[in-house]
This record gives C-alpha cells, structure tokens and sequence, in this order.
C-alpha cells in the first residue's frame, strides 16, 4: 500500500518527526534513505533539519502574544459575553496589554500608513443633506460679517448655546467582542431606565464654559437633587412635566444665568449668542431680554447644527459617548439603575474630560466662526442631492422619438416592452450575443416568473372567493318543507315555495323588561296512565 505523501494529512507531521529523530540517533544516516522510509518530501525534511518551523506554527513567533495568552484573554471574552456585557474593542486592547505587561512592557508600533484613518461614518439625513447648500450656508456667514462690523462684536464676546437631551440609564453602542459562533447581535445589558433629561449648554470663542442647567422630569423640585457633594454650587437644575426645555425656561436661562455670568467677560459692548430655530429661543420674550442686555441673537439656517454649531461640532458627541461609556461601566460593576442622582455624578464626571478649551476652540474653529473662515464649511459640502428626472422628460438618446416607455402587467407587454428597450439601447433581438445581453435575458426571465406566479395567485385568490360566498350561503340558508309529495318539476316547486308563509320573527322586548329567559324542558308524561308530571317506572297506577 502507498502511502499519501500530501501534506494535510495528519500524520504527515508525526512522520517528519519520526525521520528528525531516525537521522538525529544515526539509526538512518542518510537523508534520502529518511525520506523515502517514512515518506515525506526530502525538500521539506532538509528545511527542517535547518530549523524551519511548520507552516501552522510560523506565525506564532511574529505574535505578540503567547498562545497561552490568547487562551486566557479568549475565555475572558467569553466570560463577559455570558454574564451580558461583551468587551468593546479599547477593552480588548487594554486586556491584551495588561497580559504583556506581566510577560514584557512592548511599545505600541508606530502607524506604517499615517496618510490612512478609519473613521465612522457620519449618518446624514435627507433632510439635512438638502439644506446643505452653499448660497444658505454662506448667508449665514455673510450674516456674521454684517453683525460683527455693524456693532462692533469682538471674536471673544461670541458665545453658542443648544439643549442636549440624556436617555438616563441608556448606553451607547458599540462594537464588541463575542464568540464567533453567536448568530445575530451579542445583547448588552442596560439599566433601561429612558427617563428623559435635558442639559442646557453654553460655550464662548475662548473655551469659556457657561454653567449647565439640568432640566429633569418632575411635578416640583427635589431636595435630593441639590445634595450632591459633587456638583459645582452654580449648576442650575429645574424641571418640567416631559423633562423638555419650554418658552419660560428658555428665558429664566437667558435672564438668569448667561447674562450675569457673561457680562464680567464680556471685552467690548455687545455679545453675539449663535443658536438653532427652536421655537423656545424665538419667542417675544426672549428677543427683547436680548435687547435689554445687549446680546444679539443669532440664528443658524435649520438643519444646519451638524455644521454651523460648535457645540455640536467639538463637545456634544463626545459628551455622549462618555456617558454612555460611564453607564456602560456601571453595569460592569452590578449596578443596573440608574436615577436622577446617579446621572448628576456621571455628568460631571464626564463633563470635566469633555469641556475642555482645546475641544471649545476646536468646535468654533471647525465650524468657520472663530476665527472668520467660512470655506471650513463650504468644502465640507460634497454630498450633491438630486431629484430623479422623469422619464418622460430626459432627452432621448435613442435613434426612435417615438417610443416611450410604459410600466408592464403581464407578460404579453412584458416581452413587448423587452424588445423596445432592446432596441433603443442597441443590444440588437433576443439571441443577441452581446455581453449585456443574457444579464438582461435573465432578468426578463425573472420578471416574467414573478408575472406567471402572480397570475396563479391571482386565480387562487379568486377561487377562494368564490368558495367563500358558496360557504356564506350556505350558513345562512333556511329549509323549509314543501306540503305537495310526489314529482315535482323546478317551477312546480319554485310556485309551492313562493306561497310557503314566511317565518315569524319574535317580537322584541318591551322597553325597560326582562331579558328572554332561556328556554326550559317541559315536564315528562306517563306512558302508562298518560298524565304529566311523571315516567312510566314511577307511575303510581301500575300495581306492584
């Protein structure tokens, strides 16, 4: 019998050994009697004998980490996936070099590809994408010049504001690390607690931080939510009855806590305040206390705030995703509720990692406002969004001027309307062998498969509703017997039919009665004496 000399065979590996050590202890001592005796090529005994490694081994040295390492890391993995809560990505990394530190402190390799970044996706709705248009973008730019010049506004006194809104107990997602072997989404365990809180937020040009107001979901103030040892003495908190900011609380901010806390920072005499059209920041009451204090209130185009606002441009998402990450840990730790006081400690905790000068600075510089540079936003806009010219209307490439095309519904104007759109695209009749030509074969095949299956239903659809009302009759149908007997031909019982009376209905209660009691079995009758009221075995008559 020969042997299998391929490669993947298992025992091609224990067979390389056995002819290592056969040469190592000279009980062969030449190198192609080994190869030939246990079979294995003589190219590959050589390598070995040189130091070679097998090809499932080779990366083991390039790794960083041991196998045993990765056993360890792996069932880590594993373990956190059981219990709820699979690791993200940075926590994989921290893991792995926590396990390299044990063995050897390594450096992290420089990036061989610096001109190269993954990013995220930036997810832009329809709606927005049509606002971005340069003549509205720059408008607003061309806006600020105006106010800048007209009174005299110096690039320190310009301030943004916007309401953020917190899902309390909700985390951000993420991509994480479960078994290869889970089908669908790995599950992370949430508070669930979507009580909704909104944070009001203001920053200046020069990295100036406003003091925040927390808006919670309440009928009244809570005690319990000042007593904090953490917050700052000049946080704000109120409340409102959906948690939502609303026209009077919009203007007690603006009275109460932007005006006296910007006015000693304030460089010359007016302060620009760029915000968005919500409906709180345009109200009568708003405009004229921005009179009164000197503030000039700025408006940015609508659906804009992804590209005109700083705060949304440097702070907001960062915001969020540290809270949703300071969440996320304290479900690590067992605590899976989240209330009103466990959100003011995990924002000011991550507030202080967020509000920083350089992220301030860098929303404004971003956005184009400070300092002056609108083209920061204007080559930003890419994304071009056209509305589908109708067919009736494109101009015709085709040689025929006559020929428009129509939406087919059966097969018949199928095949019809197949053989036009063939010829206006020059692909010549059906045996064409144009490369383009059976793609669309193909799908003419599939369209008129879905056409025949739908015929079919049709008909199926069709039949059912005739069975139906046969059944609907039936149910309602009444029998009735006919008085004559004997033959009777179709008009003979059509005429006894007609003259049949026709059923009384029972006339319905009188208003205010009774309802129809249900009807009872009448008393039995003797079949002995005949008298009502007993049976036969108990009749009295009957002598014993």
């Amino acid at each position: 019998m020969v042997k299998s000399r391929t490669k993947n065979d298992p025992s091609y590996e224990g067979r390389l050994s056995l002819a290592i050590d056969a040469l190592n202890n000279e009980k062969i001592t030449k190198l192609r009697d080994a190869a030939r005796t246990f079979d294995v090529s003589l190219t590959t005994l050589r390598r070995r004998l040189k130091g070679s490694v097998p090809a499932h081994n080779a990366g083991i040295t390039r790794r960083k980490m041991t196998p045993t390492e990765e056993a360890v890391l792996r069932g880590w993995v594993f373990s956190l996936e059981r219990r709820g809560v699979p690791p993200r990505q940075h926590m994989l990394h921290e893991m792995a070099n926590i396990l390299l530190a044990q063995r050897d402190p390594t450096k992290i390799p420089e990036k061989r590809q610096p001109d190269l970044k993954a990013k995220f996706a930036r997810r832009l709705s329809y709606s927005r994408a049509l606002c971005e248009d340069p003549v509205v973008i720059g408008g607003f730019f061309e806006e600020i010049k105006q106010l800048k010049e007209e009174y005299g506004i110096a690039d320190e006194d310009i301030y943004n504001f916007d309401e953020t809104g917190f899902a309390m107990g909700i985390s951000s997602t993420a991509k994480v690390i479960c078994s290869s072997d889970r089908s669908g989404k790995p599950s992370l365990i949430q508070p669930g607690n979507r009580e909704w809180v909104t944070v009001v937020e203001c920053v200046g040009s020069t990295g100036t931080v406003v003091p925040p107001l927390i808006i919670f979901k309440s009928g009244t103030n809570r005690a319990e939510w000042y007593t904090s040892p953490k917050l700052p003495p000049n946080w704000s908190i109120t409340h409102s009855p959906n948690g939502w900011t609303s026209d009077e609380i919009g203007l007690q901010w603006l009275e109460r806590i932007f005006e006296p806390k910007t006015r000693p920072l304030t460089v010359g005499t007016y302060r620009l305040l760029i915000l968005d059209s919500h409906s709180s920041h345009l109200t009568p009451g708003f405009d004229q206390a921005c009179k009164n204090n000197n503030i000039i209130a700025c408006c940015m185009p609508p659906r804009s705030s992804h590209l005109l606002q700083p705060l949304d441009v440097g702070v907001f998402s960062v915001l969020k995703r540290l809270y949703g990450a300071a969440v996320e840990s304290r479900i690590r730790i067992g605590i899976y509720h989240v209330d009103k006081l466990d959100f003011l400690d995990m924002l000011y905790s991550v507030r202080i990692q967020t509000y920083t000068t350089q992220n301030i600075k860098s929303g404004f510089s971003h956005t184009g406002i400070v300092p002056y540079n609108p083209q920061k936003v204007l080559s930003q806009l890419q994304i071009a969004v056209r509305e589908a010219t109708p067919a009736s209307i494109r101009p015709s490439t085709s040689s025929s001027s006559t020929w428009s095309p129509k939406t087919p519904y059966n097969a018949r104007t199928l095949k019809k309307q197949a053989k036009s759109v063939k010829r206006s695209l020059n692909m010549g009749d059906l045996d064409s062998n144009s490369p383009s030509c059976p793609a669309f074969n193909q799908l003419i095949k599939g369209s008129l498969v879905v056409m025949h299956q739908a015929a079919i239903l049709a008909r199926e659809n069709h039949n059912l509703r005739e069975a139906n009302d046969i059944l609907q009759k039936r149910r309602t149908r009444r029998t009735k017997a006919l008085q004559a007997d004997g033959i009777l031909t179709v008009a003979e019982g059509r005429e006894l039919a007609q003259e049949l009376p026709e059923e009384a209905q029972p006339p319905p209660p009188p208003n205010g009665s009774a309802p129809l009691q249900p009807a009872q079995r009448a008393l039995p009758r003797c079949s002995n004496c005949w008298e009502i009221g007993h049976k036969r075995n108990r009749c009295p008559n009957i002598s014993t």
